[in-house]
């Protein structure tokens, strides 16, 4: 019952999200001048203003077809995202009543994306900007680093519209090039942010195409340092992600208290991350790149991360050199992924002895290890701290003998991770993906849910997975 309800529901929620995205410009406008012409006004021209606000949300969400092409690089105004390319102001050319609802609904107008500033998109940023009012800020400018692309004056004057606004600062991702730090620098001068609830900011040395750079720029780190220390004032402040640890290394105490998520998007010592989680009492989500083994041995007792939710692990190195010196005991998702360089057997017994000192139950699991050996694999599939997982994802030397532990019954129900719900492996799994789907061939109970996805991957192409994807299908699979 309770499988079948969720069900429903998702079906229910994707066709209301498919009701609202079908607004199309050409048939409301049609539809909008009929009611219009009509005595009788038409159900969309009575929508209640609370409806259509949501409508007008939702409809900034709708992801473009291409977000990695960046098709629109060289739009001539701002977006609301790098994934959608939506424009509000499209909402103002429907009709007169839906011009005064979207020009009177502030958070319609305050979400910016920016790429490659130039001075086409001056007007409309400001624009948006004036008719974001009050509301909180979610502002994103990102520059490539290559000199002949690069229009500092539009960026100087779309940063200081920026900084104007910067007490209403919630969210910014800002990637810009050396040159622009030192104007930006001075613009900041005097200014705070302490609404700031996330930041994303990366600084890259400019590129000159046909010239070696032979030594890295560092006129600009003291600017830099105090850039750094005027976000993290932010009492607001809960998610940061580094592209490089701030000049002088990570701040004081009282500012990483405030943290809750911490992406660390550059390759870091064991002992500089120990060092960021022991500062974040209340951090709940950590990921991190792993390069540079610790050069401490294991403290007495490990580190303990009360909050923390969810670990990504992407390494270099081996686990055993950060998984005993910490616990996690509210973790619920955990990420790892293994560099190929890394050709030991090392990988599985940290990973079972953090998971049972935390005495943690996870609902999530990656783990990606190419040189991971199936018998490690299937030692992992009896622990208590897996057995409430809905997602599963495995990737490694996994033959299809070890699907049996995944499939062994017992008095109607799976014996090891029941609760399966979305398995993504790197080998094609035929048995295990048909017999979760349509769950035990005898008496499931109610509370067995089935599984919903499934996605399998390959890096070649195999004869083999033809041959697999037929055998799904003869077992009545929707492929």
């Amino acid at each position: 019952m309770a499988s079948l309800s969720y069900s429903k529901m998702g079906i229910c929620s994707g066709a209301m999200a498919d009701l609202s995205f079908s607004f199309s410009v050409v048939r409301v406008a049609q539809k909008v001048e009929d009611a219009r012409q009509s005595s009788r006004p038409s159900p969309i021209s009575r929508l209640p203003v609370e409806l259509l606000c949501g409508i007008f949300h939702k409809y900034l969400e709708i992801p473009s077809k291409k977000p990695c092409a960046d098709p629109d690089r060289h739009s001539t105004g701002p977006q609301v995202s790098r994934a959608s390319h939506t424009d509000p102001s499209l909402l103002t050319q429907i009709c007169s009543h839906w011009r005064n609802i979207a020009l009177n609904l502030p958070t319609l107008w305050s979400t910016i994306f920016i790429r490659e500033p130039k001075q086409s998109q001056l007007e409309l940023t400001r624009l948006w900007l004036e008719r974001a009012k009050e509301a909180p800020l979610s502002l994103a400018i990102w520059q490539t680093p290559v000199a002949s692309e690069i229009d500092v004056d539009a960026t100087w004057e779309i940063l200081s519209e920026f900084v104007a606004r910067s007490n209403q600062w919630k969210k910014i991702d800002f990637q810009l090039p050396s040159t622009v730090i030192p104007p930006f620098h001075q613009m900041m001068q005097d200014r705070n942010c302490n609404n700031l609830e996330s930041i994303d900011f990366h600084v890259t040395e400019v590129v000159h195409p046909g010239l070696v750079m032979t030594s890295r720029e560092n006129r600009w780190e003291a600017q830099l340092e105090d850039l750094w220390k005027t976000f993290l004032s932010s009492p607001s402040l809960r998610d940061v992600t580094w592209h490089c640890l701030p000049p002088g290394g990570p701040p004081s105490e009282t500012v990483f208290s405030h943290l809750t998520s911490v992406n660390i998007a550059f390759d870091i010592s064991v002992d500089d991350f120990l060092r960021i989680l022991s500062l974040t009492p209340n951090l709940q989500r950590a990921q991190a790149a792993l390069a540079i083994p610790s050069s401490h041995s294991s403290p007495s007792s490990p580190l303990s991360l009360a909050s923390l939710h969810t670990l990504q692990l992407s390494t270099r190195i081996e686990l055993s050199e950060i998984l005993p010196k910490i616990i996690a005991p509210s973790l619920t998702n955990l990420n790892v992924v293994v560099d190929e360089s890394i050709v030991s057997c090392g990988t599985v017994n940290p990973l079972q002895d953090f998971l049972q000192k935390s005495r943690c139950r996870l609902t999530s699991f990656t783990l990606v290890d190419r040189n991971i050996s199936s018998e490690a694999v299937e030692s992992c599939f009896d622990l208590p701290e897996l057995q409430s997982l809905t997602y599963l994802r495995l990737e490694g030397k996994l033959p299809e003998k070890a699907v049996g532990h995944l499939l062994e019954a017992q008095n109607g129900s799976y014996t090891r991770m029941p609760l399966l719900q979305h398995i993504y492996v790197g080998t094609a799994w035929g048995r295990l993906v048909s017999t979760r789907w349509h769950s035990l061939p005898y008496g499931q109970p109610d509370d067995c849910e089935k599984m919903e996805r499934f996605t399998m991957c390959s890096n070649r192409f195999h004869t083999t997975m033809d041959h697999e994807f037929q055998a799904m299908k003869d077992r009545g699979l929707p492929i």
